[in-house]
């Protein structure tokens, strides 16, 4: 593979039915992807060191037994993070296992309206509008920022924390789906 084609983000899927719509999406930005499962992404980054890691959505719970296993090194890299859905819960919980909210019953399926309260100071929101239109797909999500993050967005009537950053760490995340076409602008953000 010559350096115009070589790999550039690692997905790691966790289950995503749109995981391979990330792989498109970033394809179409120029941008040259690989698929691999949690218990690969570890030994395959030290390897290839990636300029970025996308952690894909999934139906788990960070709370299952059998939930997908992201080695947790990942995140001592200095290598940009996006989680996304499943990758943003994931996120939160390994920093603060009080971050997370289960859903008792049925999941968030449908379009929201996205607030970013901090488009301004955020990479991850350069170039969107104030509030966008975007898809949700989840159950459980991120009840408050643990320690180091910061909220940069959430649904329009505040209820739902739809993405946060810890900058310094390189790590950002989104409970809504950028990837897909439902979402507005949603290249923008993958851009980013």
């Amino acid at each position: 593979m010559n350096e115009k084609n070589k790999i550039q983000i690692l997905i790691i899927d966790l289950g995503s039915q749109y995981t391979q719509i990330i792989r498109r999406s970033l394809r179409y930005l120029g941008f040259y992807s690989i698929i691999l499962p949690p218990e690969k992404s570890l030994e395959w980054i030290k390897v290839n060191k990636p300029k970025g890691i996308i952690l894909s959505g999934g139906s788990s719970s960070v709370y299952d037994i059998d939930a997908p296993k992201i080695p947790k090194e990942i995140v001592n890299l200095n290598i940009p993070i996006l989680g996304i859905c499943y990758g943003m819960q994931w996120l939160a919980y390994i920093n603060d296992k009080d971050t997370i909210e289960v859903k008792k019953e049925g999941k968030s399926y449908g379009p929201v309206q996205i607030n970013f309260s901090f488009k301004n100071k955020s990479k991850l929101f350069e170039k969107l509008k104030e509030n966008i239109n975007a898809w949700s797909s989840h159950g459980d999500s991120v009840k408050k920022a643990p320690k180091d993050f910061i909220i940069i967005a959430t649904s329009q009537d505040g209820k739902v924390i739809e993405a946060i950053e810890c900058e310094e760490k390189k790590l950002w995340a989104v409970q809504f789906h950028p990837e897909v076409e439902e979402t507005q602008d949603e290249n923008i953000i993958l851009n980013n």
